[in-house]
């Protein structure tokens, strides 16, 4: 007696679950720790700590530029040094040459490659150690607003 819900010349085909159940569990898998986390791994100088908060905003990458005791680097590269608290790089008036170089440099390939500004594009992603005073940080982000990036996003690690 067969259940096969056809005729009797109908060719039986076995169906075998227990591979299509690994196929499903390796994507269930790869799903889960796909949307499980949202943190984001950062590159950034070895001596930058960064301060704590209790944060619940998700992480959205733009520029990032981070500001350690020693140096300033954009997307990772060292454009200007800080010493004893101060930066030394040149200015012209309050506008401090290396980083707004790099900044216009950079909008100007974003603004190439995707021809038109994004919603994103005039967003600095800061990183900054937690012990560098206002002093230090202030310059910093005057310069990046007259480069055409007057909106920022403080990195912070979440307590």
């Amino acid at each position: 007696m067969s259940f096969s819900g056809g005729s009797d010349n109908e060719f039986d085909v076995p169906l075998n679950l227990v591979a299509l159940i690994d196929v499903l569990t390796n994507i269930l898998f790869f799903l889960m720790i796909g949307f499980a986390a949202q943190e984001v791994e950062v590159k950034s100088a070895d001596k930058l700590q960064l301060p704590v908060s209790t944060t619940k905003q998700e992480i959205e990458l733009s520029v990032s530029l981070a500001i350690t005791t020693s140096e300033i680097l954009i997307e990772g590269i060292p454009v200007a040094r800080v010493v004893d608290g101060q930066i030394d790089a040149p200015r012209d008036g309050d506008k401090l040459l290396p980083i707004y170089d790099k900044l216009n440099a950079l909008r100007a390939a974003r603004l190439e490659k995707t021809a038109g500004l994004s919603k994103d594009d005039d967003v600095i992603f800061l990183l900054a150690d937690r012990s560098a005073p206002f002093t230090l940080l202030a310059p910093v982000m005057k310069t990046a607003a007259m480069a055409g990036y007057p909106n920022f996003r403080f990195a912070v690690v979440k307590k």
